[in-house]
Protein backbone atom coordinates (compact mmCIF):
# COMPACT_ATOMS: atom_id res chain seq x y z
CA UNK A 1 0.00 0.00 0.00
CA UNK A 2 0.98 3.35 -0.42
CA UNK A 3 -0.11 6.08 2.13
CA UNK A 4 0.15 9.64 1.16
CA UNK A 5 -0.07 11.88 3.98
CA UNK A 6 -0.23 15.94 3.26
CA UNK A 7 0.81 19.14 4.95
CA UNK A 8 0.87 22.65 4.35
CA UNK A 9 3.66 24.57 4.79
CA UNK A 10 3.91 28.24 6.21
CA UNK A 11 3.68 29.69 2.76
CA UNK A 12 0.97 27.64 1.40
CA UNK A 13 2.98 24.97 -0.22
CA UNK A 14 1.25 21.08 -0.27
CA UNK A 15 3.95 19.07 1.40
CA UNK A 16 2.97 15.45 0.48
CA UNK A 17 4.73 12.50 2.05
CA UNK A 18 4.81 8.72 0.50
CA UNK A 19 5.32 5.33 2.29
CA UNK A 20 5.02 1.86 0.94
CA UNK A 21 3.52 -0.28 3.59
CA UNK A 22 2.79 -4.26 3.95
CA UNK A 23 -0.73 -5.08 4.47
CA UNK A 24 -0.42 -4.93 8.05
CA UNK A 25 0.92 -1.20 7.70
CA UNK A 26 4.68 -1.59 8.37
CA UNK A 27 6.85 0.48 6.72
CA UNK A 28 8.53 -2.49 3.82
CA UNK A 29 12.49 -2.56 4.38
CA UNK A 30 14.32 -1.07 1.94
CA UNK A 31 11.80 1.66 0.92
CA UNK A 32 12.37 4.98 1.91
CA UNK A 33 9.84 7.76 2.69
CA UNK A 34 9.86 10.32 -0.28
CA UNK A 35 8.87 13.62 -0.16
CA UNK A 36 7.10 15.73 -2.88
CA UNK A 37 6.11 19.10 -3.33
CA UNK A 38 2.74 20.29 -4.97
CA UNK A 39 2.80 24.00 -5.55
CA UNK A 40 -0.47 25.80 -6.16
CA UNK A 41 -0.73 29.08 -7.83
CA UNK A 42 -3.36 31.26 -7.74
CA UNK A 43 -4.42 33.37 -10.99
CA UNK A 44 -6.09 36.53 -9.56
CA UNK A 45 -9.06 37.80 -11.26
CA UNK A 46 -8.97 40.65 -13.52
CA UNK A 47 -11.04 43.26 -15.45
CA UNK A 48 -10.26 45.84 -17.67
CA UNK A 49 -11.09 49.16 -18.00
CA UNK A 50 -13.87 48.76 -20.60
CA UNK A 51 -15.49 46.11 -17.84
CA UNK A 52 -15.31 48.62 -14.81
CA UNK A 53 -16.51 51.63 -17.15
CA UNK A 54 -15.66 54.71 -15.55
CA UNK A 55 -16.42 57.79 -17.59
CA UNK A 56 -15.50 61.21 -17.43
CA UNK A 57 -17.93 63.85 -18.73
CA UNK A 58 -16.84 67.29 -19.72
CA UNK A 59 -19.51 69.95 -19.92
CA UNK A 60 -19.28 73.10 -21.42
CA UNK A 61 -21.75 75.82 -20.01
CA UNK A 62 -22.31 79.35 -21.24
CA UNK A 63 -21.51 78.32 -25.03
CA UNK A 64 -21.87 76.30 -27.82
CA UNK A 65 -18.61 73.86 -28.24
CA UNK A 66 -16.04 75.07 -31.31
CA UNK A 67 -14.05 72.67 -33.04
CA UNK A 68 -10.91 73.97 -31.26
CA UNK A 69 -11.95 73.30 -27.56
CA UNK A 70 -9.71 70.68 -26.02
CA UNK A 71 -10.09 70.39 -21.88
CA UNK A 72 -7.39 68.01 -20.22
CA UNK A 73 -7.43 66.54 -17.11
CA UNK A 74 -4.74 64.58 -15.11
CA UNK A 75 -5.24 61.28 -13.47
CA UNK A 76 -2.89 60.29 -10.94
CA UNK A 77 -2.27 57.04 -9.40
CA UNK A 78 -1.83 58.10 -5.87
CA UNK A 79 -0.54 54.23 -4.75
CA UNK A 80 2.10 55.09 -7.33
CA UNK A 81 2.51 58.49 -7.59
CA UNK A 82 2.25 58.19 -11.08
CA UNK A 83 -0.03 60.66 -13.55
CA UNK A 84 -1.27 60.37 -16.75
CA UNK A 85 -3.27 63.08 -19.21
CA UNK A 86 -6.75 62.41 -20.33
CA UNK A 87 -8.17 64.73 -22.81
CA UNK A 88 -11.99 65.49 -23.66
CA UNK A 89 -12.48 67.60 -27.19
CA UNK A 90 -15.65 68.68 -29.26
CA UNK A 91 -16.21 64.74 -30.97
CA UNK A 92 -15.53 63.26 -27.25
CA UNK A 93 -16.49 64.98 -24.94
CA UNK A 94 -16.81 61.79 -22.73
CA UNK A 95 -13.92 59.27 -22.24
CA UNK A 96 -13.29 55.98 -20.69
CA UNK A 97 -11.15 56.91 -17.76
CA UNK A 98 -9.47 53.44 -17.83
CA UNK A 99 -10.20 52.39 -21.45
CA UNK A 100 -6.69 50.88 -21.45
CA UNK A 101 -5.74 49.58 -18.00
CA UNK A 102 -6.05 45.97 -16.76
CA UNK A 103 -7.04 45.57 -12.66
CA UNK A 104 -6.12 42.26 -10.97
CA UNK A 105 -7.74 41.67 -7.40
CA UNK A 106 -7.20 44.09 -5.36
CA UNK A 107 -7.58 47.98 -4.52
CA UNK A 108 -6.55 51.02 -6.28
CA UNK A 109 -7.06 54.50 -5.46
CA UNK A 110 -6.58 57.76 -7.95
CA UNK A 111 -7.51 61.65 -8.02
CA UNK A 112 -8.75 63.23 -11.42
CA UNK A 113 -8.73 66.60 -11.66
CA UNK A 114 -8.98 69.09 -14.57
CA UNK A 115 -5.93 71.14 -15.67
CA UNK A 116 -6.43 74.86 -15.57
CA UNK A 117 -5.54 76.59 -18.33
CA UNK A 118 -4.84 80.78 -18.36
CA UNK A 119 -7.46 82.17 -20.00
CA UNK A 120 -9.67 85.57 -19.30
CA UNK A 121 -12.56 83.70 -21.39
CA UNK A 122 -13.38 80.33 -19.79
CA UNK A 123 -13.71 79.77 -15.80
CA UNK A 124 -12.29 76.06 -15.36
CA UNK A 125 -13.79 73.52 -12.80
CA UNK A 126 -11.31 72.98 -9.77
CA UNK A 127 -13.11 69.85 -8.66
CA UNK A 128 -10.85 67.04 -7.18
CA UNK A 129 -12.19 63.76 -7.65
CA UNK A 130 -10.73 60.54 -5.25
CA UNK A 131 -11.47 57.25 -7.05
CA UNK A 132 -11.67 54.30 -5.28
CA UNK A 133 -11.46 50.80 -7.20
CA UNK A 134 -12.27 47.62 -5.79
CA UNK A 135 -12.02 44.10 -7.28
CA UNK A 136 -12.49 40.53 -6.10
CA UNK A 137 -13.58 37.65 -7.00
CA UNK A 138 -17.52 37.19 -4.79
CA UNK A 139 -18.74 33.95 -3.50
CA UNK A 140 -19.32 32.50 -7.06
CA UNK A 141 -16.09 32.82 -8.61
CA UNK A 142 -17.06 36.15 -10.33
CA UNK A 143 -14.92 38.92 -10.63
CA UNK A 144 -16.57 41.90 -9.51
CA UNK A 145 -15.47 46.05 -9.05
CA UNK A 146 -16.76 48.81 -6.71
CA UNK A 147 -16.29 51.56 -7.83
CA UNK A 148 -16.45 54.84 -5.48
CA UNK A 149 -15.94 58.41 -6.52
CA UNK A 150 -15.90 60.88 -4.04
CA UNK A 151 -15.00 64.89 -4.09
CA UNK A 152 -12.04 66.21 -2.29
CA UNK A 153 -14.09 66.29 0.80
CA UNK A 154 -14.75 63.09 0.78
CA UNK A 155 -18.49 62.63 0.66
CA UNK A 156 -19.20 60.25 -1.98
CA UNK A 157 -20.46 61.55 -5.09
CA UNK A 158 -21.52 58.19 -6.98
CA UNK A 159 -20.81 54.36 -5.56
CA UNK A 160 -21.25 51.03 -7.43
CA UNK A 161 -20.88 47.64 -7.10
CA UNK A 162 -21.53 44.46 -10.16
CA UNK A 163 -20.07 42.24 -11.98
CA UNK A 164 -20.91 44.14 -15.52
CA UNK A 165 -19.46 47.30 -16.36
CA UNK A 166 -20.33 49.78 -13.79
CA UNK A 167 -20.77 52.75 -16.13
CA UNK A 168 -20.06 54.78 -13.56
CA UNK A 169 -20.48 59.11 -14.74
CA UNK A 170 -17.92 61.51 -13.35
CA UNK A 171 -19.71 65.16 -14.79
CA UNK A 172 -16.92 68.26 -15.08
CA UNK A 173 -18.92 71.47 -15.33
Amino acid sequence: TINVSVEISEDGILLPTMTLKDQSGHVLKGTNTVSLAFENTYIPGHLTGDEIGLYLNKVLKGRDWNSKDVFKFTLTDTDNNTSKEIQTDTNHRSVNIFAEEKFIEGEYHYELKEQIENSSKMLYDDSVYNITIFVAKDDNDAVVAKVTVADAEGKIVTETETAQQCNVQVEIV
